[in-house]
């Protein structure tokens, strides 16, 4: 709500705003723009629309907001990352065992702990902070998948991804003190990468 006013600040969906048909976003612009004093979206990477013609839209403000890095899963991994991270993988790949989660909200604890880890260790506050009740929310949403990374039968990582068509989106990870030591991010994302290019 906007003080001293009946109109509504609205915003997209976080991380993104994604539509099936963006031909049609007009339309629904359109329904929804009375009693609105703002709407902000943050438009989907690979959505399916010309900039130009979205930036009519939006004829207020219209800017690119940050990069987004992209990863063709038709190249090996060892073509896709750097010697760097070639390294830190191999170290964390030696240690760290990797799997899908099937069932997702069996780990909704485990996950709790690690965010909280990490937005202790980052000082995340606002929006990015996420209540437990959110995430609960988060690992029911369809296309979610979950990848466990795992120390001597101990959960030292977790990553969240969503899938819409043929793409997949790296959502969130978060790790114990033993996973940020022995690289399990590394180990973690190796794995989601094969995963999805199979």
């Amino acid at each position: 709500s906007i003080d001293g006013s009946s109109a509504l600040d609205a915003r997209g969906c976080y991380p993104f705003f994604t539509c099936r048909h963006w031909s049609r976003i007009s339309k629904d612009l359109e329904a929804v723009k009375h009693g609105l004093g703002s709407l902000v979206l943050v438009t989907d990477p690979f959505g399916d629309y010309d900039p130009a013609v979205l930036s009519d839209y939006f004829p207020d403000f219209f800017m690119p907001y940050k990069e987004h890095y992209v990863v063709d899963l038709k190249y090996p991994i060892d073509q896709i990352i750097s010697s760097h991270h070639a390294r830190n993988l191999r170290k964390g790949q030696n240690l760290i065992e990797v799997e899908h989660c099937i069932h997702p909200l069996k780990f909704v604890q485990q996950w709790n702990e690690l965010y909280a880890n990490l937005t202790k260790r980052h000082n995340i506050k606002g929006i990015s902070e996420f209540s437990a009740r959110s995430f609960y929310k988060q690992l029911k949403v369809p296309g979610l998948e979950m990848f466990r990374a795992i120390l001597k039968k101990e959960t030292v990582g977790l990553m969240l991804c969503y899938v819409q068509g043929d793409v997949g989106y790296y959502h969130l990870s978060a790790y114990s003190k033993a996973g940020y030591k022995h690289r399990a991010s590394y180990a973690l994302f190796a794995y989601v990468l094969a995963y999805f290019a199979a």
